[in-house]
């Protein structure tokens, strides 16, 4: 093995770093990966444990599976924005790492890519359109699950406003990041993802714009602290779970423009007590998310719709004709 190698120069005129390169190698403590290099691929320094220092310059484009699993000593990592994927368990068990920057070329990052990276505090980005953009595979293909905080170009981000340039708030993009307090979305975005927001606990409100025309599944699930919450007249569809044990919520106008409202969306708030519907008319339960018709539902009186949507009829799809 390579256990003894403590240092490394990677020439110039190597242009990628092969699958195993120095996997293993757990007496390596710091590496610089030139711009020359465009692709590490996978398990290329799988299990270097010593490796304490690591540079990659901006020619990298992906980073391969596996590729830093295991490198238990890196505290910190900046990927660089020429990177565009990061593959599947790439940081897998980096359990040092503290603190990551990602760059604003990332579009991907694979799964489990960052599960077991249980020390991470921060995670810092350069463009808020670019981390709502980037196809996050799984629950741990965000660093947000464990970080909880989110930088925007080393400034804690506590009061979200989505800019005008986002089209959509891609799935998990904002998930356990509890640093959030408040949540703007222009009336450019169309769609709010599943988990989007999911476990955001220090979020208390949210104002949703007229241009989202649907709301993902559990996409506002655990948000307890949440308070207010403005759903933009633009909305025909609720996903199921989608404000799921949102305890702290008293009241929520369903506008006009909802037809369909998922499965448990509503359940277990606690705190509600107002439920208003703008438009009243044609409204049924259903247990077939796909049904066009079922049993007519009465949604005049406020109070009733909050006993029904949290608890009676909260196994249902409520849906309306229109």
């Amino acid at each position: 093995g390579c256990s003894g190698l403590t240092s490394i120069t990677i020439p110039d005129s190597v242009t990628s770093i092969g699958n195993g390169a120095f996997s293993g190698c757990t007496g390596l403590t710091s590496i610089i990966i030139p711009d020359s290099v465009t692709s590490i691929g996978d398990y290329a320094f799988s299990g270097c444990s010593g490796l304490t220092s690591i540079t990659i310059d901006n020619g990298v484009t992906s980073i391969g599976n596996y590729a830093f699993r295991g490198c238990s000593g890196l505290t910190s990592i900046t990927i660089p924005n020429s990177v565009t994927s990061i593959g599947n368990y790439a940081f897998d068990d980096c359990t040092g790492l503290t603190s990551i920057t990602i760059g604003n070329g990332v579009t991907s990052i694979g799964e489990d890519a960052f599960y077991g990276c249980s020390g991470l505090t921060k995670v810092n980005i350069t463009s808020i359109e670019t981390w709502c953009n980037i196809d996050f595979e799984n629950i741990t293909s965000t660093p947000l699950y464990y970080a909880n905080n989110l930088y925007l170009n080393d400034t804690l981000v506590t009061k979200l406003v989505i800019p005008n340039t986002v089209t959509k708030i891609k799935d998990y993009a904002f998930r356990n990041c509890s640093s959030l307090t408040s949540v703007t979305i222009p009336d450019s975005v169309t769609s709010i993802g599943n988990y989007a927001f999911y476990d955001c606990t220090g979020l208390t409100s949210i104002t949703i714009g007229n241009g989202v025309t649907s709301i993902g599944y559990e996409a506002f699930l655990s948000c307890d602290s949440l308070t207010s919450v403005t759903i933009g007249n633009g909305v025909t569809s609720i996903g199921r779970y989608a404000f799921s044990v949102c305890t702290s919520l008293t009241s929520v106008t369903i506008p006009n423009s909802v037809t369909s409202i998922g499965y448990r969306a509503f359940w277990c708030c606690t705190g509600l007590t107002s439920v208003t519907f703008e438009n009243t008319e044609g409204w049924y339960r259903t247990t077939n998310s796909s049904a066009t018709s079922g049993t007519a539902m009465d949604v005049t009186d406020t109070s009733t719709n909050v006993k029904n949507l949290e608890n009676t009829y909260t196994d249902y799809y409520w849906k309306r004709n229109g």
